[in-house]
C-alpha cells in the first residue's frame, strides 16, 4: 500500500466521525437540549454518509447466503453481552455511588430518547464506526481495524461505564459485519442490544447482593468471551472466499 492510499484510507475512515461531532458541537452552539442534538445528528450521519455508501462505496459482490446457525449464535452473544453489560455497569455505579439501579431516564422526552437510542443512533453509529472506519482501516490489517475503531467508539460514548459496553460492542459488531460480510447485521445486532438496554432500565432491575457480586460479575464475563469465541469460530456465510481471497464486507 502507497503512502497516498494510506492517506486517503484514514481520510475515509475518520471523516464522518469528525462531521459527526462537528455537527453536534454546532448544534450544541445554539443551546438546543441534547436529545434533539443528539436526533439531528444521527439523521444527518444517516443521509449524507450513508446515502455515499450506498451509492459511491457499493461493491459487486457475489451473493453469499447467511447461515442461520450464525444468526442464532450472534443473537444468543448479543443477549449474553447485554446481560454482562448490564451487571458489570452496575457493579461499577455501585463502587462509585450510591445507585441501587441501572435506570436511564429521559426527562420530558424520554420516549424519544428511547427511540433514538433503539432505532437512529444504532444506524448512524454503524455507518460511522464500522461502515467507515473499521471498512477503511481494514486496509491496515483486520485485528488492527477492530481494536482501533472499537476503542475510538468507547472514546466517544466517554462515561466510565460506556467504555467497557462500547468497546466490547465494537468488537462484537466488528465480528458479525466480518463474518456475515453485511453491514446490516451489525446495525440489527446493535438494534437488540440497545433494545434490551432499554428494558431492562425500564424494568428497573434491582442491583441484588448476588447481581452486584465481583464474583458474579467475572463469572458473567467469562460466559461472554466464550459465547464471543463462538461466533469467532463459526463461518457466517456459505461462501467467504473468492478465487482464495477472503470476501470484504459490503452492504
Amino acid at each position: 500500500m502507497t503512502n497516498r492510499s494510506k492517506k486517503s484510507s484514514l481520510l475515509y475512515a475518520f471523516a464522518p466521525f469528525i462531521a459527526f461531532i462537528s455537527i453536534r458541537t454546532m448544534l450544541s452552539a445554539f443551546n438546543l437540549e441534547s436529545v434533539y442534538v443528539r436526533l439531528i445528528s444521527n439523521i444527518a450521519v444517516i443521509v449524507i454518509a450513508g446515502l455515499y455508501m450506498c451509492i459511491v462505496l457499493q461493491e459487486k459482490k457475489p451473493y453469499t447466503e447467511i447461515k442461520h446457525s450464525f444468526l442464532l449464535k450472534s443473537a444468543v452473544v448479543i443477549l449474553t453481552f447485554s446481560l454482562a453489560s448490564l451487571f458489570t455497569s452496575n457493579f461499577i455505579l455501585l463502587k462509585i455511588s450510591d445507585m441501587g439501579y441501572m435506570s436511564v431516564t429521559g426527562g420530558e422526552h424520554m420516549m424519544l430518547s428511547y427511540c433514538i437510542s433503539v432505532f437512529i443512533a444504532p444506524f448512524a453509529e454503524e455507518i460511522i464506526f464500522r461502515g467507515y472506519m473499521y471498512y477503511y482501516l481494514r486496509q491496515f490489517g483486520n485485528y488492527k481495524a477492530i481494536i482501533i475503531s472499537s476503542l475510538v467508539f468507547a472514546l466517544y460514548h466517554g462515561t466510565v461505564v460506556h467504555i467497557y459496553a462500547a468497546t466490547i460492542g465494537g468488537i462484537i459488531f466488528c465480528i458479525i459485519y466480518y463474518k456475515t460480510t453485511k453491514f446490516t447485521y451489525s446495525v440489527l445486532a446493535h438494534m437488540l442490544f440497545n433494545g434490551l438496554t432499554v428494558i431492562y432500565s425500564l424494568a428497573e432491575i434491582p442491583a441484588t447482593a448476588l447481581f452486584t457480586s465481583a464474583w458474579f460479575v467475572i463469572a458473567f464475563n467469562i460466559v461472554l468471551i466464550i459465547t464471543v469465541v463462538m461466533i469467532c469460530k463459526t463461518d457466517g456465510c456459505e461462501s467467504l472466499t473468492i478465487n482464495g481471497i477472503r470476501t470484504y464486507p459490503h452492504l
